[in-house]
């Protein structure tokens, strides 16, 4: 399962929050997505990249699904 847990970090860190992100030039559900580790497209996880000027591995991360689901 991949996880946005470094990308909630960073906002936080910013003082930001997920709203935030649709300055990133993504779609208004993609916040939503993102909060809710559901899949995210290629072109999405890039603008967000490149809005906050990150890499990929510093907003997501894998774990696996019999952890994440406990």
């Amino acid at each position: 399962m991949i996880v946005y847990y470094k990308l909630k970090k960073i906002l936080e860190e910013r003082g930001m929050n997920w709203q935030s992100l649709l300055n990133a030039g993504i779609s208004q559900n993609m916040p939503t997505r993102f909060s809710k580790n559901e899949n995210i497209n290629g072109d999405t996880l890039n603008k967000v990249c490149e809005y906050l000027c990150v890499q990929p591995s510093e907003i997501m991360e894998w774990i696996p699904d019999a952890e994440y689901n406990k």
